[in-house]
Order: structure tokens, then C-alpha cells, then sequence
């Protein structure tokens, strides 16, 4: 697990020049690559593993695993606003599942609001375009949670290995019926993934 700073690249080399995730792995002598991304503007939890299977387990849309974040957005959305990301919202590439939002924080003389978000699909920029199309832009984006697994005190640019219970329960969660997600049921324990390295 790596607490990705903002301004670093989800990939393996980057033409540009600019930081990328393998570039704060010092001392990992597998090759790992990252479950998902985080784009170039957003920080926080990112997951990686030299295990392809695992990490198509908890990418794979039909396994609908929550991922959490902080969006600090301009302006304080309404209600009903909110209640638009609950029930689900138009993109460019269709209707998203419903998400779990709430408000953390506003800052008045700021205008502008942390929310706390869970979605449970993977799509390109989501999270931000879910609140450009409720007219509060995005500011700042943080990944706080992927599948239960919580970055907590994690400092930026380090990174923490996974317990086998944390894997475990990941596998777990991604095998289980959808709906059960939804309402957070209770993780049950699973054999440990043999060939899973993960960081």
C-alpha cells in the first residue's frame, strides 16, 4: 500500500519525465504494478502487487468493490445535489451506480466543502466528473479507503505492507454478492492468496 502524493504517475514509465509510483518502491525486489489509479491530481491509498489475478478480482467492474474519498469542492452543495450522486448520475459514459456521500467539512469563508464519497465502480476521472456535473469542481482528492482497507496515518510517499488478514479480506469482499457490499456487511476470513505479494 502506498499513500500516492498528488503530482505522481499510476504507471510503469512516464515520457514526460515526471514521478512515477515505482519511484517511491525502494528496496522491493518484485515487480509490482498498481490495482487501478489514481490520476496525476489525485493523492492517497493506492494498492500494488505482482499478482494479476488479484488485482483483476479487485478492479473487475462486477465485483463492485468501495473505494472512499475526501473531494474538497467549491462551493457547499445542496442536498439535493448530494442526493443526485446517491441515486446515481448521467455521464458522458452512462448512469453510475449509486454512491455513499456525506459532508466532513465546510469552510464558509473558503466556499468550498470536503465530502466524504464511495463509489463502487472504476470509471476514468469519476469522482471528479460526478461533481463537475453538479456544478462543484473538484480541489482536491484524497483516497482514504480501497475495499475496507483504511490509509489511516500512512505519510505521504510511504508505503506499508498488507497484513494477510487485510488480503484476505479483500479477496473476500470482491467474491461476495454485490448487494452485500452495499450495506457493509461483515468481511468473512479466506484462504490466503499464495501467490500474492502485496505492498
Amino acid at each position: 500500500m502506498l499513500n500516492k502524493p498528488k503530482g505522481v504517475i499510476t504507471s510503469a514509465s512516464d515520457p514526460e519525465g515526471r514521478k512515477i509510483v515505482s519511484d517511491y518502491l525502494k528496496g522491493v525486489k518484485e515487480r509490482v504494478y498498481p490495482v487501478g489509479r489514481l490520476d496525476y491530481d489525485t493523492e492517497g491509498l493506492l494498492i500494488l502487487t505482482n499478482d494479476g489475478e488479484f488485482a483483476h478480482l479487485l478492479t473487475h467492474p462486477k465485483h463492485h468493490v468501495p473505494k472512499t474519498y475526501h473531494a474538497t469542492v467549491k462551493g457547499v452543495p445542496h442536498g439535493t445535489a448530494l442526493e443526485k450522486l446517491k441515486t446515481g448520475i448521467m455521464l458522458d459514459d452512462g448512469m453510475t451506480a449509486p454512491a455513499e456521500v456525506e459532508y466532513k467539512d465546510v469552510d464558509t469563508a473558503a466556499n468550498e466543502s470536503v465530502i466524504s464519497i464511495t463509489i463502487y465502480e472504476g470509471r476514468n476521472r469519476q469522482v471528479r466528473r460526478m461533481f463537475e456535473a453538479i456544478n462543484h469542481p473538484v480541489t482536491r482528492l484524497k483516497r482514504i479507503s480501497f475495499g475496507g482497507i483504511l490509509l489511516q496515518n500512512l505519510k505521504r510517499g510511504l508505503t506499508r505492507n498488507l497484513t494477510k488478514e487485510e488480503v484476505n479480506n479483500l479477496i473476500t469482499l470482491a467474491q461476495s454478492e454485490p448487494a452485500k457490499k452495499m450495506k457493509k456487511g461483515n468481511v468473512r476470513t479466506h484462504n490466503f492468496h499464495k501467490t500474492a505479494a502485496v505492498l
